[in-house]
């Protein structure tokens, strides 16, 4: 069994992920409007965990990177549970294993890292001694169905809401992982080519990352300044 994901994101009417560049709200005075009515919305959905990728990470203020003094290999590839300190998790993939944090949780939930195979054991007891979890996904560490079976085996979530960034996103669309969506729109645009949307699948040009799933729309809320809420079931259809 895997774990029911919902994928939660703000997104201009361009489908830019940025917030940051969208142009003003109109008729606010409260530039951190949209923000705060994402998160409050984030809260309402009932989930297990809340999921992230390195560089959303990154882009939330830690910076600081792990650096071994040698490269053996990870010994033992059995995920580690660690004391939970939270209600909920935080799943973080990482990889390469790089991420040095400086506590044991990230915006107050305990973390569990989604790790690739190639990670050194000195990463590993790094992690212990902090009191992180890990679980591996297959050598590269984006085995998507296998770390998703692992955090429900092994560490009993059964929720988790997807929130970016745009990469992480597409390879669980391109995996047809995700059972719904939850889209906070924002009436503004970006506006520039090139800019990360909320799906950025790295694929090539002939590949379809949504192909055979379809959006049923189960709910539309009107909230302020403009800002629309809505709320998809995703339907996969088998693939011929």
């Amino acid at each position: 069994m895997i774990p029911k994901i919902i994928c939660h994101m703000i997104s201009s009417i361009d489908g830019r992920l940025q917030i940051e560049r969208y142009s003003d709200l109109h008729n606010s005075q409260n530039p951190n409007e949209a923000l705060k009515i994402y998160l409050d919305l984030g809260k309402k959905i009932a989930s297990d965990a809340w999921m992230i990728g390195g560089g959303t990470v990154v882009s939330m203020g830690i910076t600081d990177v792990f650096s071994a003094e040698n490269n053996l290999p990870a010994i033992n590839l059995t995920s580690y549970a660690a004391e939970k300190r939270s209600d909920k998790f935080c799943v973080i993939f990482d990889s390469k294993g790089k991420i040095r944090f400086s506590k044991n949780t990230f915006e107050g939930d305990s973390i569990i890292l989604v790790l690739g195979e190639t990670v050194t054991q000195e990463y590993l007891n790094y992690l212990k001694e902090l009191g992180i979890s890990y679980l591996f996904a297959g050598n590269d560490g984006y085995d998507l169905e296998l770390a998703m079976a692992k955090l429900n085996i092994d560490f009993g979530i059964k929720t988790i809401r997807l929130e970016g960034g745009g990469v992480l996103n597409g390879r669980f669309l391109n995996a047809g992982l995700i059972n719904e969506l939850s889209i906070l729109l924002y009436p503004g645009i970006d506006g520039l080519s090139g800019i990360s949307s909320i799906f950025e699948y790295k694929g090539s040009g002939k590949e379809l990352p949504s192909k055979n799933q379809t959006l049923e729309l189960k709910n539309v809320e009107k909230l302020a300044a403009g800002l629309l809420w809505l709320q998809y079931d995703v339907h996969h259809k088998e693939s011929n």
